[in-house]
């Protein structure tokens, strides 16, 4: 979901726990994660690191230096949210050594009680990944995807042992329209459910923030 170019050319390198609503994080790192494809975590992902990765450099020539700052500055002062003068000369500079120390991550804190959920969440997917995935994931290819919403999306995969992945995901505020009977036409094992996302579409809804991954036979 996120990686050095996404966080660091932000102006401030905000990371999208600090962005994004923590349901809905849950729910997209739960696709990450429980989607076929090869996933990648961000460094400090894993345990929901706040600090900044800024856009930091180590160029010896100091003026390269002074003009990759106020260049990046003079690019974010075209918008409006930097009209301020202030507020541009705030932007870090690249190439100063406290830019780059301040990106590095941090150690999780063991007494910190979110960094622990953070991990605890990563932890369950990659063994539910472990678990259903590795061993059905040769020779898969996606067979249907469908936006059902602005913010929710419908997939599924061909796995082996004539078995089909079939997950729904809506990231967004408000429930869209699904049912069971898309998601599983037939018999099937639930993955995972998250925010009752099982019993929403019993209800012909997919709640908000929810996702759900199921297995079942080929249709």
């Amino acid at each position: 979901m996120q990686n050095h170019d996404q966080i660091g050319n932000r102006p401030f390198g905000e990371r999208l726990i600090d962005l994004a609503d923590e349901r809905a994080l849950h729910a997209a790192s739960a696709l990450l994660l429980l989607s076929p494809a090869i996933p990648m975590l961000f460094m400090g992902e894993e345990y929901g690191a706040e600090n900044p990765f800024y856009y930091f450099t180590s160029h010896t020539d100091p003026e390269l230096a002074k003009a990759v700052c106020e260049g990046r500055r003079r690019e974010f002062s075209g918008f409006s949210k930097f009209s301020d003068p202030t507020l541009v000369e705030q932007i870090p500079d690249p190439n100063a050594w406290k830019t780059y120390q301040e990106s590095a991550p941090l150690e999780p804190a063991s007494n910190n009680a979110a960094h622990s959920q953070w991990r605890q969440w990563y932890q369950h997917l990659l063994q539910l990944r472990h678990q259903f995935l590795l061993p059905v994931l040769e020779h898969c290819k996606a067979v249907h995807a469908e936006a059902m919403g602005p913010s929710a999306v419908y997939a599924r995969w061909q796995l082996t042992s004539q078995r089909q992945l079939a997950i729904a995901v809506n990231l967004g505020q408000q429930a869209v329209e699904m049912d069971w009977a898309t998601l599983s036409p037939g018999e099937s094992t639930i993955i995972l459910d998250y925010a009752d996302a099982a019993a929403g579409l019993q209800q012909g809804q997919l709640p908000a923030t929810s996702f759900i991954a199921i297995f079942d036979k080929s249709v």
